[in-house]
């Protein structure tokens, strides 16, 4: 069984000032994709919401994902898990 801090990939799909928008971006993407979930994250005083979708073993299998979600008109990039 692999654990979460063996899986160093994700994919950022959005980010939101209004949980309300995430919570809406996530329903939307959970009918084609599995492994969505939002991180809650403060920078200066401000709370975004992170619309982030799978763990990946490697940056190619994160890709994959990634040009799918492109040809679904999402903007995204490949992060490391936080």
């Amino acid at each position: 069984r692999v654990k979460f801090y063996d899986i160093p990939y994700t994919l950022q799909v959005a980010s939101f000032k209004e949980e309300s928008n995430a919570l809406a971006l996530k329903k939307e993407l959970d009918k084609t994709y599995k492994d969505v979930y939002i991180l809650a994250t403060t920078i200066s005083n401000t709370k975004y919401y992170r619309v982030r979708l799978g763990y990946f073993k490697s940056e190619e299998s994160a890709k994959k994902t990634a040009q799918k979600l492109i040809q679904d008109k999402y903007t995204v990039f490949i992060t490391r898990r936080d």
